[in-house]
């Protein structure tokens, strides 16, 4: 069927009434004002500026945990059963050879003592008694050795109801107390050769090949900080490089009146030198993009991001290893800026330095 003339007409019309809307949401009307690019409508963000120092040494602070103990110490027991009557020696007392340190209750074996001997007083008066030579005296004198004979014994069962120093030691800890009951090869008392204390402790294998044996270390006993030196320490070797390695640290000598603090924990702190070059910055200049560190900075007003690789971490500091002198770099919030973004410096740090003397750049 076809189209009137009416309605064609009515058609032309409104095909050249959508027509500018059509254009202005494709946005070619000449009436609509041109869009700005996003820096001219949006300020230079304000940002915090540092200018690192370079180093070509790496120096850092490195902490770790041991405890204290003897450098040697043995267990000593009781050899047989009972009740602990008495421990003569506190810990950190020191001890002779031949000094009783411990007692079990002996009063069973006191009163087996005193029956015997009492025996034996009345065996002595019947032997008077008798006729010499006779039968009689024969089995009085036979009952006689044989009560001596059990007294004897008696009184080396005596020993083995107390514990005796070995040698000069210092007591370290007494793990029976009075009225505890004590079985052979349990340790009641544990005693140490008298000598220099040392704290051992665990580090990661990375770390203890950077540790020489003779290096300072500042150890932290409770408020108290003691300047002692690296004894040994195991290296990393092999498949086992993850593992963590022994550290011993020993004492200055002169310094062992602290057995009344054996098993403490102890904070180690020493300080660690490598040959790498590159900056300390604060740690909120870095971010992490993928699997890769960043870093932001500006040239000429806008945003720029180098990769960077971190090689230490300390408290709210960062090591790059990358050479930062003379670079802007901004210090912190670096989340909410984006490359070629325009900012502009508020607060300017020169020369910036990490507040801990070992560490800073040179």
């Amino acid at each position: 069927m076809g189209l009137t003339e009416f309605q064609i007409a009515a058609r032309s019309i409104a095909a050249c009434l959508s027509l500018p809307l059509v254009l202005a949401a494709v946005g070619i009307s000449g009436c609509a004002p041109p869009v700005p690019p996003a820096d001219v409508r949006r300020p230079p963000l304000p940002v915090h500026i540092v200018y690192p120092v370079s180093t070509d040494r790496l120096r850092t602070t490195e902490v770790c945990f041991g405890k204290l103990m003897a450098r040697q110490s043995v267990p000593l027991t009781f050899s047989r059963r009972g009740i602990v009557k008495r421990i003569s020696a506190e810990p950190a007392s020191r001890v002779t050879r031949g000094q009783a340190i411990a007692e079990l209750d002996m009063s069973q074996l006191d009163q087996q003592q005193q029956t015997l001997e009492a025996a034996l007083q009345d065996a002595r008066q019947r032997a008077r008694t008798v006729a010499p030579q006779s039968a009689e005296a024969t089995a009085a004198d036979r009952r006689i050795r044989q009560l001596q004979e059990q007294l004897t014994q008696l009184s080396g069962q005596a020993a083995t109801y107390s514990i005796v120093a070995p040698f000069d030691g210092v007591v370290v800890r007494s793990r029976l107390q009075e009225g505890d009951a004590a079985v052979p090869g349990m340790t009641a008392v544990q005693l140490a050769i008298d000598g220099p204390l040392v704290v051992v402790g665990s580090v990661p294998a990375g770390l203890a090949n950077r540790i020489e044996p003779g290096q300072p270390v500042w150890v932290q006993l409770g408020e108290e900080t003691i300047v002692c030196s690296v004894e040994s320490v195991t290296r990393s070797r092999g498949d086992f490089a993850s593992v963590g390695r022994e550290l011993v640290v020993v004492f200055p000598d002169g310094d062992e009146d602290r057995y009344g603090q054996i098993g403490t924990v102890a904070e180690m702190r020493f300080f660690t030198e490598q040959d790498r070059t590159g900056s300390w910055i604060p740690l909120g200049a870095v971010r992490q993009s993928a699997a890769q560190w960043a870093v932001c900075i500006v040239e000429d007003g806008r945003v720029q991001q180098i990769d960077v690789t971190v090689l230490a971490h300390i408290e709210e500091f960062v090591f790059v290893e990358s050479d930062l002198s003379a670079v802007a770099v901004i210090a912190d919030g670096g989340h909410r800026v984006a490359a070629g973004q325009p900012v502009t410096a508020v607060d300017v740090t020169a020369d910036y330095r990490v507040p801990f003397a070992q560490g800073a750049g040179e």
